[in-house]
């Protein structure tokens, strides 16, 4: 899949980066349709972004979100509920227990997807473009 002739080594690791990158915001269950938006306006490799996005699944969902509570309370400085049960959360839960709670969800979840998208746009890049010139070595 990352060899793809069609796309530049750029496109291939900012589908992949925004792919991770969308599967990390704490928007569950909008990744698709929020990634669709920016696949619209962002030529990108869509066919890897759709693929990466699945980094947040079922199985994935419970330790993203409570990394992402436990980051966002660290940088906002509250104290973290240690009374919220991430394996059985609902919107309706989230919503009922405060704004500040919430909010290190959210402030949380953007730091860390947007350190991801990076990290993973630097990453696939550096694999694409090594793997390129090793093909047109050979």
């Amino acid at each position: 899949m990352l060899s793809s002739k069609n796309y530049s080594p750029h496109e291939r690791a900012l589908g992949a980066a925004i792919g991770v990158g969308v599967g990390l915001l704490p928007v569950s269950p909008f990744q698709l349709p929020v990634l669709a938006l920016i696949c619209i306006k962002i030529k990108c490799y869509r066919a890897l972004a759709f693929l990466t996005v699945w980094v947040a699944n079922p199985f994935t969902y419970i330790p993203i979100y409570a990394v992402d509570y436990a980051f966002g309370s660290w940088i906002l400085g509250v104290s973290m509920d240690d009374s919220i049960d991430f394996s059985n959360i609902t919107l309706k839960a989230l919503i009922k227990s405060g704004p500040s709670i919430c909010f290190s969800i959210l402030i949380g979840g953007l730091v860390l997807s947007v350190a991801s998208t990076l990290i993973t746009y630097t990453f696939v890049r550096f694999i694409t473009r090594k793997r390129k010139s090793l093909n047109q070595n050979n």
